[in-house]
Order: structure tokens, then C-alpha cells, then sequence
């Protein structure tokens, strides 16, 4: 018996036979096998640390359909960008695919399978998009920020800002996150839009300044949570840092004047105003200050200290 394996294209053959001395040759034809259309059934696309299973069915040149056929599959890797290190994106055995690493980004892979009954023959392919999946967010505050004493009324010059984290490994940096800042269980400030885009991040997405934090005023050390969320490919997470703003602005008392209080005629006294503030303190804001003196009826004289200030708090 004469047979033909694995042909994809019409052809002859020499089959020769000796006996007795004699030999005698014969020229054999084939024909090419009749083409077949394969598809690939499975997930388009994976997330890393997921699974996919896949499967072949064939349809042949006369219309017959064959589901869950024995195809010979392979996988293959695109290649890294420019400059990347190689690395495995995903793995294939037995008709399951494993999505292993994306580097923050989307990769693809290629799953081809083959069949042939002997008398058919075809190949099919599948593209398969392998995505970072979100693990975690983390807030980033400023360098140099001291979380439990944040200025009162004072815009931070540093933003804070947010890396996602992926459950391969890799990590994000200045994400296009939504920032809530909440004082005593009430929201001061929101932020939902870029302030200004920098370029991108390591994902390909857009990178943003962040949120810039300006604490109000309080009259005590009081406690604030800035909290922030990020969505990425159907997954949302949250992360929060408690805060705490300090009292660093005391407030003005009551001022009081400081000198004689008889100045004889044709004489001259000394005088010097005290500011007392909320916290206790004391400060000499005599050259922050108007003095004015009116004169009542003789020989009654009286002079009279104002504090002057365009501030909400005293400007000293």
C-alpha cells in the first residue's frame, strides 16, 4: 500500500520494484487535497493571570462542518517594542492559553492550528490581545510633606499624584486618576480633569500633573482624607491617605497699649503696642500700627492705639 501524507499540492512520484533481475517503474500522480477552512474558537482577548480555551473546527470544500477537530496548534509572540527586553507574554499547552506578562502594556500573540483528513487540508489563525490587569492604586505624596502636618491655608507647590499596579508586577506612574479631598467627613475639593497633560506614561496612556492640595483654614489640628479611584479595562480601584492640616495661623486676640499713663505738660511718654494671639503668644507690633490722640476739654489729655490690617489675619 501507497500512501500520501500531509500533501498540500498536486505532484508525481517514481515507485520502482525488483524481482528476479527485472525491474519495472511506474510513474504515480496525486492529486492536491481539497482546501478546508479552519477557524480558532477562544477568548480575543486575555488578561494577565487569565486563562483561555481553545478549540479548532474545520468546515470542508463540500460544505461539511467539523466542530472540536484534533488541529495541530502553535502560538506565537510578537516581538517587543524597540528597546524592550524580551519577555514571555503568555504560554500555550493543550489547547489552553495562559496570559502571562504585559509590561503595562497590550501585547498580542497569534494562535495557528492546522488540520488535514487526508483527502482536505487547511490552516487557520487567531490574534489574541494579552492586557495589563489592575491590581492596585497607590496615592504618591509629595517628597518632603509632612502628612500629619499639613500647612493650613497653603497651596502645595507638589502635587500629589497616583500609580496603578498591575498583577504581573508592573507599576504605572502618574495615572489619570480622580482625586477626592474630604475635611472632617466633608468634601473641600475635587478633582476629575487634568490640570495639565505631561506627555504619557509607560502604558501609552496620558501622564497628568496631579492634584495640587491646597488645605483650608482651621482653628485646631484637624483630620482630612484625600482619597483617589482608577479605571482601567473594567476595573476600578481606590486608595486613601489620612491627613492631618495644622493650626500653623493663630489668630489675633486683642491688642493692648503700653507706656505712662500721665505725661505732664510739655512733656513727651513712650509707648508700645502688644499683640496677644489665640495660641498665647506675644509679638511688639508697634511699627505695624497707627497712633492717634484726640484731646478733650482741659487739662484732660487721652491717647488711643488702632491696629490697621487689609488681612483676613494680621499681617505682622
Amino acid at each position: 500500500m501507497v500512501s500520501i501524507a500531509n500533501s498540500t499540492s498536486a505532484g508525481q512520484f517514481c515507485l520502482g520494484a525488483s524481482y528476479g533481475g527485472l525491474t519495472a517503474m511506474q510513474t504515480i500522480s496525486y492529486s492536491a487535497p481539497q482546501p478546508l477552512t479552519l477557524v480558532i474558537n477562544g477568548p480575543n482577548s486575555l488578561l494577565t493571570g487569565e486563562t483561555g480555551a481553545y478549540t479548532a473546527s474545520v468546515t470542508l470544500a463540500d460544505g461539511t462542518m467539523l466542530s472540536n477537530v484534533s488541529a495541530v496548534f502553535s502560538m506565537f509572540d510578537f516581538p517587543p517594542a524597540l528597546g524592550e527586553m524580551s519577555f514571555q507574554v503568555a504560554s500555550f499547552s493543550a489547547g489552553t492559553l495562559t496570559a502571562i506578562k504585559a509590561n503595562g502594556k497590550k501585547r498580542y500573540v497569534t494562535v495557528e492550528g492546522c488540520y488535514s483528513t487526508g483527502s482536505a487540508y487547511g490552516c487557520g489563525s487567531k490574534d489574541i490581545t494579552i492586557s495589563p490587569k489592575l491590581a492596585s492604586i497607590a496615592i504618591i505624596p509629595p517628597a518632603n510633606v509632612d502628612l500629619t502636618a499639613l500647612p493650613e491655608a497653603t497651596l502645595l507647590s507638589t502635587p500629589f499624584t497616583a500609580n496603578a499596579r498591575y498583577t504581573d508586577g508592573y507599576e504605572s506612574v502618574n495615572v489619570f486618576a480622580a482625586f477626592d479631598f474630604k475635611v472632617n467627613g466633608s468634601t473641600i475639593a475635587t478633582y476629575a480633569g487634568p490640570l495639565l497633560a505631561l506627555g504619557t506614561t509607560s502604558t501609552g496612556n496620558p501622564a497628568y500633573s496631579g492634584f495640587h492640595l491646597l488645605p483650608p483654614s482651621v482653628g485646631t489640628n484637624t483630620g482630612a482624607m484625600l482619597s483617589a479611584s482608577y479605571m482601567e479595562g473594567g476595573i476600578t480601584k481606590t486608595a486613601s491617605l489620612d491627613l492631618t492640616i495644622a493650626n500653623s495661623i493663630n489668630s489675633l486676640a486683642s491688642i493692648s497699649i503700653n507706656g505712662p499713663a500721665t505725661i505732664n505738660e510739655n512733656s513727651s511718654g513712650s509707648y508700645t503696642v502688644i499683640a496677644t494671639y489665640d495660641d498665647g503668644t506675644v509679638k511688639d507690633v508697634t511699627a505695624s500700627v497707627g497712633l492717634y490722640s484726640t484731646l478733650a476739654a482741659p487739662p484732660t489729655r487721652m491717647l488711643t492705639a488702632k491696629y490697621f490690617s487689609t488681612c483676613e489675619r494680621p499681617c505682622v
